[in-house]
């Protein structure tokens, strides 16, 4: 779950070792959701390359509205037949979160089962 902020670089780069065996993996994006600050950085053209840099192969992108909320992130990644998600977590304040919820929140009450999640702070 690719957003360009520095949890979701911090995942990234914790699961990369994940990443240089994984037999696929996909790049998951809600151009909606990403501020203005980190747009520059959620480029998943750039991110592929790094990626790929590093031994990743087999790359796919994902950009679709809507991934990021109500359960979006688990839908895609169960239509991926993701074995793990790994996303950033908690990069909101918390009375934003305990206000308005977050991403982290619907992931992690996802059904248990279908997804392995690797979440970094």
């Amino acid at each position: 779950a690719w957003d360009g902020s520095q949890g979701a670089g911090r995942a990234l780069r914790a699961a990369l070792p994940l990443l240089t065996a994984a037999s696929k993996v996909v790049l998951l994006q809600d151009p909606d959701h990403i501020s203005a600050t980190h747009r520059l950085a959620a480029d998943l053209t750039s991110l592929g390359a790094y990626l790929k840099l590093h031994g990743v192969k087999d790359i796919h992108t994902v950009s679709q509205s809507g991934l990021s909320r109500g359960g979006g992130l688990g839908a895609a990644a169960r239509q991926a037949r993701a074995d793990v998600l790994i996303a950033g977590a908690f990069s909101h304040a918390r009375a934003m979160e305990a206000l308005f919820g977050g991403a982290t929140d619907d992931l992690l009450l996802q059904p248990a089962g279908d997804f392995n999640l690797l979440l970094a702070h």
